[in-house]
């Protein structure tokens, strides 16, 4: 409460220096006006007065739309608020009645977000993918590029580890029963095979002491293969961006 007041006695104090102000200056306007027109200083004081009553009445009505635009931009805001919260709660609630599985994340812009599980196949096995981590793409996708494994064992869920790119350049993504994970120099496809998670194909691209690029390339059906002009790597990539990025939002 004495906080409250001393706010208000300062508010207060600053207005009435704010019109002291006004008064002077009004004052020594008009008074140089009446030297030049011949006016009484009596004169002079009354169209003082009269200037500054009218300043004052126009500092008011601004005061007041300033104030009335402020209030109209906290009820927008708090509006936009509600809505965002009621939304991310239909959300959460649905999402919940589904059996998902919802969790609070950080982007990299260190915000806290509700992100969902997201069901794929992988192989004839259906998993689900927890979020480590996530970021909002331009198109308003919540990718990630970190996520836990879970499948349904005897009506339990049951964690089979993590897969993880290592830059943001390459979120998770699925085709063809696979999951993609990258870094600029390596991808990896994985799948589930007999409950558990199995890296099928690996390409990488390494250098040697003159710069010069080497590849190798591993599968799990044929093992390594050579992969001389990278052709591997790059037919991996390719099929990296025809797959479906995973999105994670709350919807």
């Amino acid at each position: 409460m004495r906080e409250a007041k001393t706010m208000k006695e300062t508010k207060m104090k600053r207005q009435t220096t704010d019109r002291r102000k006004r008064w002077m200056a009004a004052l020594a306007i008009v008074a140089a006006a009446a030297m030049v027109a011949g006016c009484t200083p009596k004169q002079a004081e009354q169209a003082a007065a009269e200037t500054t009553a009218a300043a004052e009445t126009t500092a008011a009505e601004e005061t007041a739309a300033e104030t009335t635009a402020a209030d109209t931009a906290a009820e927008a805001a708090a509006e936009t608020t509600a809505a965002d919260a009621a939304a991310v709660e239909a959300g959460e609630k649905e999402a919940a009645e589904d059996g998902k599985t919802v969790v609070e994340i950080k982007t990299d812009d260190d915000e806290v977000i509700l992100a969902t599980e997201v069901a794929v196949m992988l192989g004839d096995t259906e998993v689900f993918l927890v979020p480590q981590g996530g970021f909002v793409d331009p198109e308003g996708i919540l990718e990630s590029i970190e996520a836990e494994v879970f499948m349904e064992k005897d009506g339990e869920r049951v964690s089979l580890g993590v897969v993880e790119s290592t830059s943001t350049a390459y979120p998770l993504a699925v085709k063809d029963g696979m999951l993609y994970t990258a870094s600029h120099r390596t991808i990896q496809k994985t799948t589930v095979k007999d409950g558990a998670l199995v890296v099928a194909e690996e390409a990488t691209m390494k250098f040697d002491d003159k710069d010069n690029p080497i590849y190798s390339y591993v599968s799990a059906e044929n093992g390594e293969a050579e992969d001389p002009d990278g052709a591997e790597f790059e037919r991996m990539f390719t099929e990296y961006d025809e797959a479906e990025i995973l999105d994670f939002a709350l919807k």
